[in-house]
């Protein structure tokens, strides 16, 4: 078995790079369980490639639109699937994947100051370097500020704020335990993606429930209604 060949074809490096990189470890464990060495020093490897390689993404805008379609929503699902969202749902029923999402449908949708939410539709991705990558929800919420004398002009002013989700079974993103490598990454990369839109939607993954969504997101608009 040639340990550099083997970790070179499975990480894409070059044969003299993985060289570089076998000198600098302990290899003497290679003879005791090859594979083994080579599986967690190619693991070790990639990670550290997709490390470096987020690190320096950055997207650009387009000129390209975003589809929309209703019938995008409509699917032919067993109803256990679907989550009853009839007071602040984009629909009246919303397809959901896990008992997280359910449960946070659940929490929205009995929220007085949610305007409306909804499920993303599938075809809704965002381009990662480990592939395509689909948020969970979509929220509007509204607040309106409190009087202050110091701003006559904004006392009792209502205003609309966005939000997009991901659920997840943990609220910490570096809860390896509960997420995979790939689930990590993708969130970094969607927190550089929505920075470029420049628009102003904010981003919260992982959440694991509906409550903590809603005290981070209040932390989010009291800064931005402090800041106008």
């Amino acid at each position: 078995m040639d340990l550099v060949e083997e970790i070179s074809e499975n990480t894409g490096l070059s044969y003299n790079t993985t060289i570089k990189i076998i000198e600098k470890t302990n290899h003497k464990n290679f003879a005791k369980n090859p594979p083994l060495f080579i599986n967690q020093a190619s693991a070790l490897i990639k990670n550290i490639e997709l490390e470096e390689m987020i690190r320096g993404l950055d997207y650009h805008l387009t000129d390209e639109t975003f589809p929309f379609e209703f019938n995008d929503f409509v699917k032919q699902v067993p109803y256990g699937a679907y989550r009853d969202t009839p007071n602040r749902g984009f629909y009246n029923r919303m397809l959901t994947d896990s008992d997280v999402e359910r449960s946070f449908a659940l929490g929205a949708d009995t929220d007085d100051e949610i305007v409306c939410f909804m499920k993303l539709p599938a075809y809704y991705k965002i381009l990662t370097p480990i592939g395509n990558y689909n948020p969970d929800f979509g929220i509007v919420m509204k607040r309106k500020s409190l009087r202050d004398a110091r701003l006559p002009d904004r006392q009792g002013k209502e205003s609309e704020f966005y939000f997009v989700i991901e659920t997840k079974g943990t609220n910490d993103i570096n809860d390896k335990k509960a997420l995979k490598e790939s689930e990590i990454y993708k969130i970094e990369c969607a927190l550089k993606h929505f920075a470029t839109l420049g628009v102003e939607v904010q981003y919260k993954a992982p959440v694991k429930d509906y409550q903590y969504f809603k005290t981070e997101a209040n932390k989010d608009i009291n800064a931005l209604i402090e800041e106008a």
